[in-house]
């Protein structure tokens, strides 16, 4: 028995025991206790929003990484998550508190746990040149789920065409990226826009586009400024949209490379992929988390 555990007076770490007593280290001084008031694992109730069950319980060692508890809380749900999108929360008196991973235990008290699953998103309304396939993401999720996929985007003719994400941005803060598998000669925008906006012209003309230019740069609305790096190919461009404070940011290849644009407060906001070039290909990854 190592590790932290379970008392009548709440959680400790295990020093040493002799004689059927065991020494357990508290924040408040040394106790000694029956090998029957210690325990290595705890039943936590756990409350799930954005999934079913919403609620069930869960027999974990105390001694579990946080790693390890995503996946046991994915197993339950049945369903294929990406493990960074679940977020494990314990309430505490006049707060709730991440849990995050540490040297010892995840766990500080044995309060319920409440899990929030950010769960990607997909293409949704989109010009007729473009072209949606579902491809297997390669990076491992939990063996014993089934394939998870992701979809891909295509320009399969010339000329400008717009796609838009399937998440309304009303609210909170999005995170969301995309890979680059083919940029080539043409330009490609990421950013948010209004979903009036038409699906075949070029989105920097027509006010109602706040983005990044992948392949200049810069930042774009009704006119172009230097901002970040141009991307090439398999670079991971990542987008954060704060509806509270209307800002827009981005990442390159996990690097915060600052806030483009303030004040974006227009309604009906959503995701928005622009690409220009026949050939051009852009895959929406699974990743919401945004990067330490």
């Amino acid at each position: 028995m190592d590790g932290t555990v379970k008392t009548p007076y709440g959680l400790g770490k295990h020093l040493d025991d002799s004689g059927g007593i065991i020494r357990v280290k508290y924040t408040w001084g040394c106790g000694y206790l029956q090998q029957n008031q210690v325990d290595t694992r705890h039943t936590f109730v756990v409350t799930c929003f954005a999934c079913t069950p919403s609620k069930f319980e869960l027999d974990v060692p105390l001694n579990i990484s946080l790693d390890a508890l995503r996946e046991l809380i994915i197993e339950k749900i049945g369903k294929p998550i990406y493990k960074c999108n679940v977020d494990i929360l314990q309430p505490t008196v006049g707060m709730k508190c991440v849990l995050i991973e540490r040297p010892d235990c995840i766990f500080t008290t044995l309060r319920p746990l409440l899990v929030c699953v950010r769960t990607p998103f997909e293409f949704d309304k989109m010009a007729m040149s473009l072209h949606v396939e579902t491809i297997p993401f390669m990076e491992p999720l939990q063996s014993t789920m089934e394939q998870f996929t992701v979809p891909s985007i295509i320009q399969i003719t010339r000329g400008n065409s717009t796609a838009f994400g399937s998440v309304n941005l009303k609210c909170g803060r999005v995170y969301w990226e995309i890979e680059v598998d083919y940029i080539g000669h043409g330009d490609v925008h990421i950013g948010i826009g209004s979903q009036d906006m038409p699906l075949n012209v070029n989105v920097a003309s027509t006010g109602l586009f706040w983005g990044y230019t992948l392949s200049t740069g810069k930042k774009t609305h009704t006119m172009s400024e230097p901002f970040g790096p141009k991307c090439k190919n398999e670079d991971i461009v990542g987008v954060l949209y704060d509806a509270e404070f209307g800002t827009l940011s981005f990442y390159h290849n996990k690097t915060y490379l600052g806030i483009a644009f303030r004040n974006i407060y227009t309604q009906k906001l959503r995701p928005v992929f622009a690409l220009t070039l026949s050939g051009q290909r852009l895959t929406l990854l699974p990743n919401r988390t945004l990067p330490n």
